[in-house]
């Protein structure tokens, strides 16, 4: 029977702001103009943000050396989901509203070309890239597109993917499909933020604003906390968005960390002024950006206690 692990009374007291890194900065990029860029993402090499607008419309990049931004596209929805081929290239989508359907692109980062990679299909939430190939599915069925014959990763012989269909959990193990939920005997749940450690072992997910970890199957769920957006910071922690509205528009909103096994819960940032959202991490693991409601763009530079 598929157990929930929820942390109660003393443990909670033990685990809630236990300091497992230290702040070391947190710095806001000045780009020397009033644009406002939302959404941003470490490049695989860490040396730059992959930004969006607030409604993940377009794409432009900014270098962390000197914090000049360069946009890349216009294309509606390509700042959703997007993935990287390698680091010069996006993987992403424009959306066609007028048809409702979806196309798969590839932008390459230096010269801002792009180039349809399918035709126009149904709706999809996520798409998987790897060795040079791009495999979506819509409505159960594979399409799996080549972009470069470059090998970037060694292949397991394990293609897993995991994404939400009508707001239900599914995993692709090799082209098989798999409804993975883990709480089967409430029927309400809406699985959203879902995405697989990085050595593919855990799942991590989040509904009715609270987000957990389990496995592959759906069995061994671990609570991490009330928090939204998660994203791994390796395969021991989980970093997001800890929000509060009144229902119309976010009262406050600050970055948290949680190690994996729901043990420990620091928050990050600190201060009601500014409503801080949706982080990304570094490659390397010891940075967090996130932006504000106003766009601003910020770098927090973490050390492991």
């Amino acid at each position: 029977m598929k157990k929930l692990l929820i942390l109660f009374a003393v443990g909670i007291c033990l685990s809630v702001n236990a300091q497992m890194f230290e702040v070391v900065s947190v710095k806001q990029l000045q780009m020397g103009n009033e644009r406002a860029i939302y959404h941003p993402v470490f490049t695989p090499d860490g040396t730059s943000l992959v930004v969006s607008d607030e409604a993940y419309n377009g794409l432009g990049i900014v270098a962390l050396d000197n914090f000049k931004y360069r946009h890349l596209t216009d294309m509606q929805g390509a700042g959703y989901k997007y993935e990287f081929g390698d680091a010069n290239t996006i993987v992403c989508r424009k959306n066609n509203h007028d048809t409702q359907k979806e196309q798969l692109f590839t932008l390459d980062i230096p010269t801002k070309a792009a180039k349809a990679l399918t035709e126009e299909v149904g709706h999809f939430n996520k798409f998987n890239v790897r060795n040079g190939q791009a495999t979506v599915y819509v409505e159960g069925k594979k399409i799996a597109k080549r972009f470069t014959d470059k090998v970037i990763t060694k292949s397991t012989g394990n293609e897993l993917m995991i994404t939400e269909e009508d707001l239900r959990m599914v995993l692709y193990r090799n082209g098989v499909r798999t409804e993975v939920d883990p709480f089967p005997s409430e029927t309400e749940n809406q699985y959203v933020w879902t995405s697989l450690s990085p050595d593919q072992t855990k799942v991590l997910f989040s509904t009715k604003n609270k987000t957990y970890v389990c496995n592959l199957d759906g069995s061994n769920v671990i609570l991490l906390g009330d928090f939204r957006a998660p994203v791994w910071m390796g395969n021991d922690y989980v970093v997001g968005m800890q929000d509060m509205d009144d229902g119309y528009v976010h009262t406050s909103s600050d970055i948290v960390v949680s190690d994996a096994q729901g043990k420990k819960f620091q928050q990050l940032t600190s201060g009601v002024n500014e409503i801080k959202m949706f982080p990304s991490v570094s490659p390397d693991g010891t940075q967090v950006a996130y932006h504000t409601l106003e766009g601003k763009i910020y770098i927090m530079t973490l050390k492991q206690k």
